[in-house]
């Protein structure tokens, strides 16, 4: 589950952090095209880059903050219905990382993802994120 805050910045709720490989074959792109560079780049920005939260929670925060849902909302100004959904997939056991879509200084892909903000990104890395999950099969994606 993709969760977007102000600008490039982002939450990512998974089972796992999954590797570039997986991701691409996930999206279905073909290897040497564009749509594999595309879905790499994705990848990076999305995923590779990004900050796992519990581990910086866990080994930075956890002294000065009571619990995972006081250190969202202080650390990334979260609104109270953000802080109850992050921490409690955090707290099951999912993966979640924060991220910028510009960590890796790919500039041009920022712009891209302002460029397809909204729901075909988000279309995108859904059905990505929901045939790594085990939710889809590529025959029952079609949006």
């Amino acid at each position: 589950m993709l969760i977007r805050r102000s600008g490039d910045t982002f939450f990512l709720i998974l089972n796992r952090r999954y590797s570039s490989e997986e991701f691409v074959r996930a999206s279905g792109a073909r290897l040497g095209s564009y749509a594999e560079t595309l879905a790499k780049r994705i990848h990076n920005s999305f995923i590779e880059r990004s900050i796992d939260v519990m581990e910086e929670y866990r080994e930075y925060y956890a002294p000065e903050y009571d619990s995972l849902g006081r250190f969202l909302f202080w650390k990334y100004d979260l609104d109270q219905n953000s802080v109850v959904t992050i921490s409690g997939a955090a707290e099951s056991g999912a993966c979640v990382l924060y991220g910028w879509a510009n960590i890796d200084g790919d500039y041009n892909f920022g712009y891209l993802v302002e460029a397809i903000h909204g729901d075909v990104l988000e279309r995108i890395l859904n059905k990505t994120l929901a045939m790594l999950e085990g939710k889809k099969s590529t025959n029952e994606i079609t949006n």
